[in-house]
């Protein structure tokens, strides 16, 4: 073995001669947390409409028994959600390409599916970067594994740039890490995300999952967005789209699939039962549930052994799903801060319908930060070995509504970086400088806070500059050569961040606020 160490390339070598059957995934979550978090679900409160105990999305596709249930149900013509969505993807997909930027970009696939739509995406992304990495993601291996295989079919990338992640792309602690990931691995090239085939439909929290996944992208980043979509929200259209879920044997083996693998429940097709209703004027809501009417009370083994009782006409859900408006997903985008750069939409070829049910696709990118009349806009000034500390700074602002210029997130490729701190200094209300050692050694930050100053010279004195420190360097340690700079931070209060332990979220929190006060518009 010591003889390959000095060959930083014998990994990748071995990697790109495995048999394409085999599989290398990058595991990030504990398979046995995951399972007790699905048996917590399980133990929900009693109900009778499906609001107790339950399978949520992730759980839905989660092992070998229901990634088989649903690649079949995929394929039957009576599931049409998702028969016509894979059938009429590459038609939807080519019209939207055109609206992509000709750019190098890698691919993220958040819920790869059956890999057919990934497979369409690959391919045109390839022809323009043969070297671009592949990310499949999805909470069940068995899905990643089947998905993966489909999607590289005739696509020639090689096998070390293709990276499968099992993990809960739902969780924001699994995004950070996902985030910084990449960021190791394609730095700031652009990244294409997918969250394809009405995946956002089956969280019980939508925008939550449309705001957790904000925290992927870049502004150099795209989000390809698939949903279903009715041209109306009424009752009588919510039972239509039961009707359409209920005659396709396929979705019912599906949905029960989950529920017969990880408890000793017996179920058929025929004890499933559906509930519908409008939710929140932006779509139609469609619950797929699982009630006891046996006529008694019974027990149900839980994934860890345990056993609950489950009374009569307590219920099970086994699934969520809804059909968007396009008014209701285009108001959840502005809620959730991305903006629609293109659309395309495909209806069902459907003679059981009289309504306009389908599929549309959209091209997203982030929106512009929305400024809040209570905050004045602020441009953060500091060091690269401050970065870490800075970006925290800068989400914990954007959270609260204010408009921020932050050099990792607003860059733009060529910009000379005189340029880019003349823009933020002079364009926004406020500088934040960071007056840490580590930043005010740096010669850009130093330049930055000397065009603040001038421009607070030339407004006749106006207060531009807001000082915040992680340590007691600008006190007790800072010489600059031009004495008139410490001179000028010293002579205003400076918000303190300095904690004995980084992670003391305590002393950040009361900072934060103190800084808040300062960006409050006089106004107000």
């Amino acid at each position: 073995m010591t003889q390959f160490l000095h060959r930083p390339d014998w990994m990748e070598n071995v990697l790109n001669k495995i048999p394409p059957r085999w599989a290398i995934i990058l595991v990030g979550e504990e398979q046995s947390r995951q399972l007790a978090a699905l048996t917590h679900e399980l133990r929900g409160r009693i109900s009778t409409t499906g609001d107790g105990k339950k399978i949520s999305s992730g759980f839905s596709y989660w092992g070998i028994g229901p990634t088989i249930a649903w690649t079949h149900a995929c394929n039957d013509p009576f599931y049409l959600v998702m028969k016509e969505s894979i059938e009429t993807f590459p038609y939807r997909f080519t019209r939207i390409f055109r609206h992509i930027e000709q750019q190098h970009y890698h691919y993220v696939s958040l819920g790869v599916g059956t890999g057919h739509k990934d497979r369409e995406i690959l391919t045109e992304l390839y022809k323009t970067h043969p070297g671009l990495f592949y990310f499949p993601i999805d909470m069940s291996s068995e899905m990643l594994i089947k998905g993966m295989q489909e999607a590289l079919k005739g696509i020639p990338i090689e096998s070390n740039n293709a990276l499968p992640i099992q993990i809960d792309f739902s969780i924001v602690r699994n995004v950070e890490e996902i985030r910084h990931l990449l960021n190791e691995i394609v730095g700031d090239e652009p990244i294409l995300f997918s969250l394809l085939g009405n995946t956002l439909a089956n969280f019980e929290g939508d925008a939550t999952l449309l705001k957790t996944l904000a925290r992927l992208l870049r502004p150099q980043d795209r989000l390809m967005l698939e949903v279903a979509y009715t041209d109306m929200l009424s009752i009588d259209a919510v039972q239509e789209a039961i009707e359409e879920y209920s005659r396709s044997r396929a979705f019912k083996e599906f949905v029960t699939s989950a529920l017969l693998q990880n408890t000793n429940l017996y179920i058929g097709t025929e004890d499933v039962s559906f509930a519908g209703s409008i939710d929140s004027d932006r779509a139609l809501q469609i619950k797929v549930l699982y009630q006891n009417k046996t006529g008694s009370s019974t027990k149900i083994l839980l994934p860890d052994r345990s056993e609950i009782d489950f009374p009569v006409e307590d219920t099970i859900r086994l699934y969520l799903t809804r059909k968007y408006t396009n008014q209701g997903i285009k108001a959840l985008l502005d809620e959730c801060g991305f903006m629609p750069l293109a659309q395309e939409l495909s209806t069902f070829s459907s003679t059981y319908s009289s309504y306009n049910f389908g599929m549309s696709a959209m091209l997203l990118k982030l929106a512009p930060p929305k400024t809040a009349s209570r905050w004045e806009s602020a441009f953060i000034s500091y060091g690269s070995p401050d970065q870490a500390f800075a970006e925290k700074l800068n989400l914990a602002l954007t959270e609260r509504g204010v408009n921020t210029y932050f050099f990792a997130l607003n860059k733009i490729p060529g910009e000379k970086a005189y340029q880019f701190m003349r823009k933020g200094v002079n364009e926004y209300d406020r500088t934040i400088l960071v007056c840490s050692q580590q930043s005010l050694e740096r010669l850009p930050v130093l330049n930055e806070l000397d065009l603040v100053l001038s421009r607070e010279s030339r407004e006749g004195g106006s207060s531009r500059l807001i000082p915040v420190t992680r340590d007691r360097y600008v006190y007790d340690g800072w010489s600059p050569s031009n004495k008139h700079l410490k001179t000028s931070v010293l002579d205003r209060s400076i918000c303190d961040f300095v904690a004995d332990d980084n992670s003391d979220e305590t002393k950040f929190t009361m900072a934060l606020e103190e800084l808040l006060l300062a960006l409050r518009r006089k106004d107000e």
